[in-house]
């Protein structure tokens, strides 16, 4: 939570640090990395929500897509959307999880319908588009990549509709989202918003030199391409020690060998056949155990309990 000073006030939050705080409110770009439970869907949901709020007090318009949030998977996203909706009760601020089947970039043949803003469908819908596909109309928009890209994709796998119109986009979990395995769609995604005033912040748990690198690098190159004025204004925001494991949990590291000697060490943890001889207590169900991949989950499942 310490990041909303950053993102509601910057030019107040950083006036007396070496950052030129002048325009920094439209140039802020944040890479924050905290614990998991330290608030940071909180962190960045509301201060979009308060930019969309105080922008339509001096303004018309109707529903654009104003914020895009990226997370990496689809529980996820879902959970967001529902910090969000809590959060934007009252505002009239409309927050949606991507779904398939969404149509978010307007045909060229509807977009004049388009101007009316007809805002009669309580469910985020207006008007139509084709026979068989709505336009969704919202203001915050959480996806997963891949689905989002698909929206977007003009029939080439390199071709992607702009998005003028999102100011904000966010990366939740963003040392996942750019590691190799999303790095391709995010940084696609990334690269169709074409607003001179985007914000990007990016979040995680942990985040290596790597990603910050990379990060800095996208949104130097962005403003090459879209001809704007270059600026250095990510602001990294660490909470804690970064990179350090969290002090009230206890860690350890067992050395295994090989993969059968990992299942035998695995087995003698979570249902142990005699005591420990280092003089720790042994582990209590429940437990939670994490693979790389699903078939590899149901793989150690079916060897733990056969």
């Amino acid at each position: 939570m310490g990041s909303l000073p950053l993102l509601l006030k910057p030019s107040v939050a950083l006036s007396g640090s070496s950052v030129d705080t002048d325009e920094l409110s439209s140039t802020l770009d944040l890479l924050a990395v905290a614990p998991t439970g330290s608030g940071k869907t909180l962190a960045f949901l509301i201060p979009v929500i308060n930019e969309i709020v105080q922008r339509r007090r001096t303004s018309d318009k109707n529903h654009d897509l104003e914020a895009v949030i990226i997370a990496p998977t689809k529980e996820l996203a879902s959970q967001i959307v529902n910090e969000g909706k809590k959060l934007s009760i009252g505002t009239g601020v409309k927050i949606l999880g991507m779904k398939k089947g969404m149509k978010i970039i307007p045909s060229a043949d509807t977009e004049e319908k388009q101007q009316s803003g007809d805002d009669e469908d309580d469910e985020s819908v207006d008007g139509t588009t084709s026979a068989s596909q709505p336009l969704t109309k919202t203001d915050i928009l959480v996806t997963t990549p891949l689905i989002f890209l698909h929206a977007l994709s003009l029939g080439s796998s390199d071709d992607h509709a702009p998005l003028p119109t999102v100011r904000t986009l966010v990366f939740d979990e963003a040392d996942v989202l750019l590691d190799p395995l999303f790095r391709e769609q995010t940084l696609g995604i990334w690269n169709s918003c074409i607003n001179p005033g985007l914000r990007v912040t990016l979040w995680s748990a942990t985040m290596g030199s790597n990603i910050e690198t990379l990060a800095s690098a996208t949104i130097q190159a962005r403003q090459e391409k879209l001809g704007l004025e270059k600026h250095s204004n990510l602001v990294r925001l660490v909470v804690g020690l970064k990179d350090s494991a969290i002090p009230n949990i206890t860690h350890r590291l067992i050395y295994a060998a090989t993969e059968p000697g990992k299942l035998i060490a695995l087995r003698q943890l979570l249902r142990p056949t005699a005591k420990t001889t280092d003089g720790t207590e042994a582990l209590r169900p429940p437990f939670l155990v994490f693979t790389q991949t699903i078939p590899r989950a149901i793989a150690l499942h079916a060897e733990l309990f056969i």
